[in-house]
Order: structure tokens, then C-alpha cells, then sequence
């Protein structure tokens, strides 16, 4: 995964298998509610309202990591677009 790519570069190598444990750790306590609550609104509002729900809820969020990611640029984007 890119982020966890990123987050090996950036960290310590004395504390690199703290940082991801704790990303992993993070992760799944923040899936698990998800993976739960989904399921509950898929017994009320119907399975396939809930798939709906959910490919939109992916656009908006793809949507915004794109205007994220240009109008946010990581140092080394910026520094390839100088050298340009």
C-alpha cells in the first residue's frame, strides 16, 4: 500500500514496527463498526439501496482525494514541477 510505503520512509527505523502495528491497530478498530453498522442498514433499508449508498459514498470520496491531492501537492511533486 502507498501509505504504508510512505509511512516506512518517514519513520525511525528503531520504531518502524510500532508505527505500522499502531496503523493496522487503528485500521481495523475503525472497520469493524463500519462492517457492523453496514449490515444493520442493509436489514432496514434493503440491500441493494445499501450497495447504492456505498458506490456513491466511493465517488464523493475518490472525487475529493483527486481536488486533494492538486491542491495539496507532496514535496516531491512540487520539487518534479520546478525542475520542469
Amino acid at each position: 500500500m502507498p501509505a504504508q510505503t510512505a509511512i516506512q520512509e518517514m519513520t525511525p527505523d528503531w520504531i518502524k514496527g510500532r508505527v505500522l502495528a499502531l496503523q493496522l491497530m487503528l485500521y481495523n478498530a475503525a472497520g469493524i463498526p463500519v462492517i457492523l453498522f453496514v449490515g444493520a442498514v442493509a436489514d432496514n433499508f434493503g440491500l441493494d439501496r445499501v450497495l447504492y449508498l456505498m458506490s456513491v459514498s466511493i465517488l464523493a470520496f475518490s472525487l475529493w482525494g483527486q481536488y486533494y491531492a492538486r491542491k495539496h501537492p507532496s514535496s516531491e511533486t512540487a520539487s518534479q514541477q520546478k525542475l520542469e
